[in-house]
């Protein structure tokens, strides 16, 4: 297997991330005292599998790639894990501290209480990682419909590794924020490829605050995964719609299977991402097998995937509904 040198932005952006783990880890290391530390070093492992699976696929294309080990390109990774510590630690009105407590367990035993998000997610992960599929065992019905991709990734990694989620729900978003952080800029840096590495410095300072916003890709926890996947798959899109001629089959199974992939972390997100595709299709080639193809896979998706929403919610007695596992 012979390997290719990334460009000079891509191999910045490659060593940032790696630097920013790095850190990452050994800051969970020091503050994450009540965490055996072989359990953080297997969980941030286990997520960093699935973090750099996702880069193989859609950043390097399936392609051996290698950062280039050039100066310029490790300057260019200390400006940007720089810029990214500044933003992850400048955010001013963060609500992180509510949501997200260091530690959990000894609070509650102090009398602090929790918020009431962040049991609900924790319900939702050790239902899946005991019974397979998420349920809260409220309203009359062992099945809560809800967007659980994120969840179901992180009841994988609770399993395999013996982690108590509730005890290590701060650990757990320390790894997510610094793995959409590497996610973000690596997009930026496909995205720029050809530009180098200035002009990639320049839009992660004005993109970077703009992308993470309120916080919400990783404090609202259904949202992270989908996020990822959408940040990382920004090249990809767009490259297959901007051409002339119409995506090839292989690049519209992908688009199909990204929309799909959002939907499950996030209906509203998947949909509206397939509603922009199926747009641009139609008018590109309205009638064309592909664009037809695209568009009746994502529509019979999302009726289903939508129809066992609202049973539920409306307790509606059908075939889709959540009624048939009890």
């Amino acid at each position: 297997m012979r390997f290719s040198r990334a460009s000079g932005a891509l191999s910045a952006s490659i060593w940032a991330w790696l630097l920013l783990s790095a850190l990452t880890l050994g800051y969970a290391l020091a503050i994450y005292a009540h965490i055996p530390a072989v359990k953080i070093v297997a969980t941030y492992g286990l997520y960093q599998l699935l973090f750099a699976f996702m880069v193989w696929l859609l950043i390097f294309e399936r392609k051996p790639l290698l950062p280039a080990v050039t100066p310029r390109a490790c300057f260019g990774a200390i400006c940007l894990v720089s810029l990214v510590v500044y933003v992850c630690t400048s955010y001013v009105e963060t609500v992180l501290p509510l949501y997200v407590k260091t530690y959990p367990i000894a609070e509650l035993d102090a009398g602090g209480g929790w918020i009431s998000d962040t049991a609900f997610h924790v319900s939702l992960i050790k239902s899946i990682a005991g019974l397979g599929y998420p349920s809260i065992s409220l309203h009359g019905t062992p099945l809560t419909a809800y967007h659980a991709l994120t969840h179901y990734a992180d009841a994988v990694v609770s399993r395999i590794v013996i982690l108590d989620v509730f005890e290590s729900y701060g650990l757990l978003t320390l790894i997510k924020t610094s793995l959409f952080m590497s996610a973000a800029l690596l997009s930026f840096a496909k995205l720029l490829e050809r530009h180098g590495q200035i002009v990639l410095l320049g839009v992660a300072v004005v993109g970077l605050p703009i992308l993470v916003g309120t916080w919400h890709p990783v404090l609202s926890h259904g949202l992270w995964l989908p996020c990822l996947i959408l940040t990382l798959a920004m090249h990809f899109v767009v490259s297959s719609l901007l051409r002339r001629e119409l995506p090839t089959w292989s690049e519209l199974l992908g688009l199909i299977a990204i929309c799909i992939a959002c939907g499950l972390g996030k209906v509203s997100a998947g949909f509206m991402l397939a509603c922009l595709i199926g747009c641009w299709l139609v008018a590109k080639g309205p009638f064309a097998t592909r664009t037809l193809v695209f568009g009746v896979v994502t529509a019979l998706f999302f009726y289903l995937y939508g129809h066992l929403f609202i049973s539920e919610v409306n307790q509606i007695q059908t075939g889709l509904s959540a009624t048939a596992l009890r």
